[in-house]
């Protein structure tokens, strides 16, 4: 859930900066490029780990997404405080 609104965040932040977003990974790209993110790829994996979380419950991929949030996590909050910084000051 925090990343669904969090990557509607950069999707919005994006967009308002002149970038053309279709799809989270364009958002995550964006925000890269903009140097948003301390590290795009564990974006990217987010993104991948979203989309199967609700089949991996079913399955052993539930473990490894589980194990891979408190990386998550950190970089979500890397990411809000760099942008709270760039955004609210």
């Amino acid at each position: 859930v925090a990343f669904e609104v969090f990557g509607s965040l950069l999707e919005e932040l994006a967009k308002l900066s002149g970038e053309d977003i279709k799809t989270p990974q364009d958002a995550v790209v964006a925000a890269g490029n903009f140097g948003w993110l301390h590290d795009e790829e564990i974006w990217l994996s987010i993104i991948g780990d979203s989309a199967q979380i609700p089949k991996a419950f079913k399955n052993e991929d539930a473990d490894k997404i589980y194990y891979r949030l408190p990386g998550y996590h950190k970089e979500i909050k890397a990411t809000y405080d760099l942008l709270a910084e760039k955004f609210l000051d």
